[in-house]
């Protein structure tokens, strides 16, 4: 999704600016993971399988196509084909990332080989301050909305792996006169273990909203079929 990140800095992005691409997210075309914000698992979950990753970092992240290089919800003009969004192509072109190892000061950065992104023609991206102007305010905008839940992202994250609940899965779909497909590289929680917490710890995650979140990954799973559809027709195409 992103090809070089770098922190916004006043001087080195002073002559960079934005026009948007003819094609607005063909930066997606072969992302078949897409990292998402916490409270947005639920939107999410219902139009795209949920799962987690830790490559390169542990993650919840939205699965788009069942092969590595496609995403099935970008179409041939380079546009995302479902009303729902995930925030980071909202944000895109920019990032973010922690200052702290408390995750309370947070830097903005900018993907420099971004479509759109050009010195020539559009509008300077910052102004002669060096803060962000208004030109990508709706991106920030999202960008704040993953800032704003990264804490709690990170506390969830924290107590799966902690209470040892995140599990490898290799995904084997496959029907009659259909293409055979494997998915490495993705974790699920494992509901057995879950299960077995302890009331104390069952409580605390249902007070903070975490055994919804569950819920709607292992509810998610099923949209798995929905991506498989996608992939026999698009081989289909090919033949």
């Amino acid at each position: 999704m992103y090809r070089k990140l770098a922190l916004i800095d006043s001087k080195r992005h002073a002559e960079l600016k934005w026009k948007p691409p003819e094609e607005p997210h063909s930066f997606l075309k072969h992302d078949h993971f897409i990292p998402l914000g916490i409270h947005e698992v639920d939107a999410i979950a219902s139009i795209a399988p949920v799962f987690f990753s830790n490559k390169p970092v542990s993650d919840i992240v939205m699965v788009t196509a069942l092969t590595n290089g496609q995403n099935h919800f970008v179409d041939e003009q380079g546009c995302w084909v479902d009303d729902v969004v995930p925030l980071a192509v909202q944000a895109y072109p920019l990032h973010y990332q922690s200052k702290n190892p408390g995750f309370t000061d947070y830097a903005v950065l900018v993907d420099e080989q971004a479509p759109g992104l050009q010195k020539e023609q559009g509008r300077a991206i910052l102004k002669k301050d060096g803060q962000l102007s208004k030109v990508l305010s709706t991106q920030f905008d999202a960008l704040k909305s993953l800032i704003d839940h990264h804490k709690r992202k990170v506390d969830f994250l924290g107590a799966l792996r902690r209470h040892e609940l995140l599990e490898p899965r290799t995904i084997k779909l496959s029907s009659e006169d259909g293409p055979k497909i494997t998915l490495n590289g993705l974790l699920v929680v494992n509901t057995d273990a879950f299960d077995a917490l302890d009331a104390e710890l069952r409580q605390q995650f249902d007070e903070k909203g975490w055994t919804g979140l569950i819920q709607r990954h292992v509810q998610s799973i099923k949209r798995l079929d929905v991506l498989y559809d996608m992939a026999a027709k698009n081989l289909s195409k090919t033949h």
